[in-house]
């Protein structure tokens, strides 16, 4: 019991990746490389199928249990036009949603070696040149516009590695300022983290070695 409180996070997060995809977990059964874990899958399928019951008995509704469901069409008709601005992937089950709204919709995505998989869910048939920024009429399925996208030169990307986390604000700070000394806005200088927590222990490990160091 321990055990499934301190990982539910991730069998939750499970469940909730099977309903974006819109996969089943028959399918994944049905896959030869998950053949060694049947045990798993059973008991998966247990505790979903138990907590889909439990919800049904209560009244209430999880996105991850959702069968059938519909749009707000009266709030969507009050629009000329719809502007999604995509600047990730779209899972099946958005796909989906998106397949059923009738208003007019304009799809703004960009085109990159990395995200293929988008382009091929949005259903465009003609092959894009990548780095470029397009406006797609999700209705008729074609291109708007096209834009290319500024190219960074690269000279402007350090790359850099360590063996501590921590050591990674040292170098963080000691960039700021050099861009700063170099005549960059500092209002304009971001740092983004995979992970925003990091930034506040950061925030309190750095105050801590100053304490201890007037100390």
């Amino acid at each position: 019991f321990l055990s499934f409180v301190q990982n539910s996070a991730f069998i939750f997060r499970f469940f909730e990746e099977l309903f974006a995809e819109q996969v089943t977990i028959d399918a994944i059964r049905r896959a030869d490389t998950y053949a060694d874990f049947e045990d798993h899958l059973l008991l998966l399928e247990e505790i979903y199928n138990r907590y889909k019951t439990l919800l049904d008995s209560e009244g209430v509704v999880d996105r991850i249990t959702i069968e059938e469901f519909r749009l707000g069409e009266s709030f969507l008709e009050q629009f000329e036009q719809i502007d999604l601005f995509v600047e990730g992937y779209l899972s099946r089950f958005e796909i989906g949603v998106l397949e059923r709204i009738e208003a007019p919709m304009r799809i703004h995505f960009v085109s990159t070696p990395f995200n293929k998989k988008l382009i091929d869910r949005l259903g465009i048939e003609e092959p894009l040149p990548v780095d470029y920024s397009f406006e797609l009429d999700w209705q008729t399925k074609e291109v708007v516009s096209r834009t290319p996208l500024p190219r960074l030169k690269r000279s402007s990307i350090d790359v850099a590695a360590f063996e501590e986390r921590i050591d990674q604000v040292a170098f963080v700070l000691k960039q700021v300022d050099r861009f700063i000394e170099e005549g960059a806005d500092p209002d304009r200088v971001a740092v983004i983290v995979p992970d925003e927590s990091f930034a506040e222990r950061s925030e309190e490990r750095r105050v801590g070695k100053e304490c201890r160091s007037r100390w």
